[in-house]
């Protein structure tokens, strides 16, 4: 619905009697967030049911908003509960550039002389540094997700928490594809609100093709994280009816069944929370004189009581255990589903159930498929172990080496040795007849000849050499058989 309609239609309902005391809806974000601000200058209560935007939050601009959906921040501590869980320590995160997903900006100007900036980061963003988890890259994109992906890629983002409507779905998917971001290293972690088969599409990205068999392959096994939208069906409710009864009545008043993932029974109990706040307010007046049909738009003080009303409804609905925030937001439980498929036919499996109230997480781990049969991990892990042995077994080894040794080296100088043997012995003789040899002509021609000792030596040293030389050439070219 646009902002323009809704806008509209509220102006048409404030201008004619009877006097409106509480706005049921708007049913989505977009209309939401403008329908809270302009509410707010008429005193009203509004209370919605499937409107997740995290800005409507903010108690500041929205402070009679209220909401028994679950903000989209809710999936925040079940995320977060999911990456301790299976011990992953870096994520990656690529989010639509729309409020409801992205950091909040105000830009404000001071009489066109300055602009000032206020940015309120993501409460993801901060509780995942808050709890030592690395962030891997944290990419926006309006439209064309192709360098959020690569930079994704380039970070070697495994785990990957993802955030969009389902028209951006398949274009990051497709480009997540032809980066090879798929198969067992990689997780992706998405919201459980998006439509069925919203993979079931053929799309072109600026990377090139992909068919839904394509996307598949990369969302394969993906996790989702989705309130709990129905209680018990034993629970009994307000009027005495179990949560069983209401459904089968409700059906049976369609004559249909509705959608499973419907937002009906947040609807269901948004009526009952503003009849209870309404029943409240009326038995405070009472000692006044007045009542809620004395309510006006100007009356504030009256707008204020059916918001502490609000504040204090605490009440087992349709969807569950009913209570507000301080923010306005549900308290509830976070269900966690796998996405499987098998033989392209996909199924919505439940693997787990985050409680927000205690901050616990209950993971079915038999009810959990992985691709390549493992839990992947988020980051190469590099292990350090010091490892020792027996000290009479290092004893024993080093002996054998020991022996080892000594054979090689003997099996070497059966080889060496004779050679180098026989240089010495006949090397030697050879260098002293070479000196009486060069005595003796020296004395035929009347001139002294000197060869000491040294000389001798040195004669010796370069014939064991030219041996050195030749063995060693051998030994590397042809080594001998042992």
């Amino acid at each position: 619905i646009s902002v323009s309609y809704t806008q509209k239609a509220f102006f048409k309902y404030v201008y004619y009697k009877p006097t409106k005391v509480m706005l049921l809806g708007s049913a989505y974000s977009l209309s939401a967030e403008p329908l809270a601000s302009t509410a707010t200058l008429w005193n009203l209560i509004q209370v919605s049911f499937s409107a997740t935007s995290p800005v409507l939050s903010l108690r500041e601009r929205f402070p009679y908003f209220y909401r028994t959906v679950y903000s989209d921040e809710a999936a925040n501590d079940p995320r977060i509960a999911l990456l301790h869980y299976f011990r992953w320590s870096k994520v990656g995160i690529i989010y639509q550039l729309e409020n409801i997903f992205s950091e909040i900006m105000i830009n404000e100007y001071f009489f066109g002389a300055c602009e000032q900036y206020y940015e309120v980061m993501s409460k993801l963003r901060v509780s995942l540094s808050e709890q030592k988890i690395e962030i891997a890259g944290y990419e926006g994109f309006r439209n064309d997700a192709y360098g959020a992906v690569r930079s994704l890629k380039a970070h070697d983002a495994r785990i990957i928490i993802a955030s969009f409507f389902e028209d951006k779905g398949p274009p990051i998917i497709c480009e997540a594809y032809h980066q090879k971001m798929y198969g067992q290293k990689y997780v992706w972690i998405l919201l459980g609100w998006l439509d069925d088969l919203w993979w079931d599409t053929n799309v072109t990205v600026r990377s090139g093709n992909c068919t839904p068999k394509e996307l598949i392959a990369v969302i394969s096994n993906h996790f989702m994280v989705d309130p709990v939208r129905f209680a018990d069906p034993n629970n009994t409710l307000p009027l005495g009816k179990t949560v069983s009864q209401v459904i089968a009545e409700i059906t049976d008043r369609l004559g249909y069944s509705p959608l499973p993932l419907g937002y009906y029974p947040f609807a269901y109990d948004a009526i009952y929370a503003m009849a209870f706040a309404m029943n409240d307010t009326e038995n405070r007046l009472i000692n006044t004189n007045k009542s809620i049909a004395d309510f006006y738009y100007g009356d504030k003080a009256m707008a204020n009581m059916f918001k502490e009303s609000m504040d204090n409804v605490s009440f087992h609905g349709l969807s569950g255990p009913v209570s507000f925030k301080s923010t306005g937001d549900r308290i509830g439980n976070t269900k966690i589903y796998q996405m499987q498929f098998i033989d392209g036919i996909s199924s919505r499996v439940l693997v787990g159930l985050y409680r927000n109230l205690h901050k616990e997480i209950e993971i079915y781990d038999k009810d959990i498929r992985w691709t390549g049969n493992y839990i992947p991990v988020s980051t190469v892990r590099i292990t350090v172990q010091v490892m020792s042995i027996d000290l009479s077994f290092f004893i024993s080894a080093c002996a054998v080496a020991a022996l080892g040794v000594c054979l090689a080296v003997g099996f070497l100088l059966r080889m060496w040795l004779p050679v180098t043997g026989f240089t010495l012995a006949f090397g030697t003789m050879f260098a002293k007849t070479y000196r009486v040899y060069r005595i003796f002509i020296g004395s035929r021609t009347n001139k002294k000849v000197i060869i000491t000792d040294t000389q001798l030596v040195v004669l010796v040293g370069v014939l064991l050499l030219i041996d050195l030389i030749l063995l060693t050439t051998w030994q590397v070219i042809d080594p001998p058989d042992i």
